[in-house]
């Protein structure tokens, strides 16, 4: 009768074989972008975002990024040197086909202190459900319609997440304030940020607002026709004005000394405008100041860029921090006038403007204001 056994070397070669199986690690499975990560490793090629603790991966225009997914800066620290640059992120946003981001609506704007005045009172509201127009004033030829947000994922790439204060509209002076009551248009006296005890009227929320001039970008198509994204001489990214030379750079609105220069953007995106002093925030203009102080260069709907002011767009394209300060108003007839060496919180030969008078000032009252350049108290630019 034949063996129903199993050779003996057939037998220690199953038994061997099935050890080096058990001692095999369990097979790993990578994640895709957007999945929670804890490390690099569980992403592949790709990026672990320490941040957000989801997968990522580098990118340099938006169609490197799945469907659903933006290139783009996940945070503004990404843009700086050593961050992780531009990577692909989950958009948190919908864009109707009318009536989306950026849809012009300048006939329906109106003055923030008078809601139902519209520009045009036939004018139908352009923007569409859920969507706000957002104005600096009634007949502003740059409202467009938005939305609110808390963060650039939330935006589409050409805009991103801005504080909402005055300062952050064209040719708006913002305003400067000590309590609530200086503010209107539904805005609070709030601190700037960034370690500093300025205070500024802003809104309780941000808005998704275009990128411009000096706004910070990833990817070259993050910036507005006209613009590219740059490097700066710190290695920082931001949207540059293409150029040829200095002369199609933006200009002080009087005077021959250039704010700006065309200059190599780096990165093979060519000629760009850029503030003389080689990036969009930081140095001041004036001399034995601080960064982030007086005449310090400055982004628009980024008030920690200066800590001790906040950030003003004049209609040159010019972004400086403004010093805030407050001075004393006395009524004179239909009027207010300056109570003289009332102002506070100016350098020398810097008088205090008040940009406006606080609801219910009375017969005087305290008002907050920016400080002026020159001892004329005309000029709030940095660059006569």
């Amino acid at each position: 009768m034949p063996s129903l056994r199993a050779p003996r070397s057939i037998a220690l070669a199953a038994v061997l074989s099935a050890g080096l199986l058990a001692c095999q690690p369990a097979p790993i499975t990578l994640k895709l972008i957007g999945v929670a990560c804890t490390a690099d490793g569980d992403c592949g090629s790709g990026l672990c975002s320490k941040a957000d603790k989801v997968c990522t991966r580098s990118c340099g225009k938006q169609l490197d990024c799945p469907v659903s997914f933006d290139c783009g800066l996940a945070h503004l620290v990404d843009g700086q040197p050593g961050g992780l640059g531009a990577t692909c992120y989950k958009a948190n946003y919908v864009n109707p086909t009318t009536g989306g981001f950026g849809t012009s609506c300048a006939a329906y704007s109106t003055d923030a202190d008078a809601p139902d005045a519209h520009c045009d009172a036939t004018a139908a509201n352009p923007c569409g459900d859920g969507f706000t127009c957002l104005a600096a004033l009634k007949c502003d030829p740059d409202a467009i319609c938005s939305k609110e947000c808390t963060a650039d994922s939330e935006c589409p790439p050409q805009f991103f997440c801005a504080v909402d204060t005055g300062a952050t509209q064209r040719g708006s002076l913002g305003r400067a304030c000590a309590a609530d009551a200086d503010c209107t248009g539904g805005q609070t006296c709030q601190a700037v940020g960034g370690g500093g005890t300025a205070k500024v009227c802003a809104g309780p929320k941000k808005w998704c607002r275009p990128r411009t001039q000096c706004s910070p970008c990833g990817p070259v198509d993050q910036c507005p026709l006209g613009y590219t994204c740059a490097t700066d001489a710190s290695g920082e990214r931001f949207c540059g004005k293409t150029c040829s030379k200095d002369e199609e750079c933006p200009w002080p609105v009087s005077g021959t000394s250039n704010f700006m220069q065309c200059i190599d953007g780096k990165n093979g995106v060519g000629n760009v405008c850029r503030p003389l002093q080689g990036s969009c925030h930081g140095v001041s203009n004036l001399p034995d100041t601080a960064p982030g102080g007086q005449c310090s260069w400055c982004r628009p709907g980024i008030p920690s860029d200066c800590p001790g002011s906040f950030c003003l767009t004049l209609q040159t394209l010019e972004n400086t921090c403004v010093q805030t300060c407050t001075i004393e108003l006395k009524k004179n007839g239909t009027s207010y006038a300056k109570v003289m060496g009332s102002d506070k919180g100016c350098g020398t030969d810097q008088p205090c403007v008040v940009t406006a008078v606080p609801a219910g000032c009375g017969a005087g009252c305290t008002a907050g204001g920016v400080c002026a350049v020159d001892s004329s108290g005309m000029s709030l630019t940095c660059f006569p």
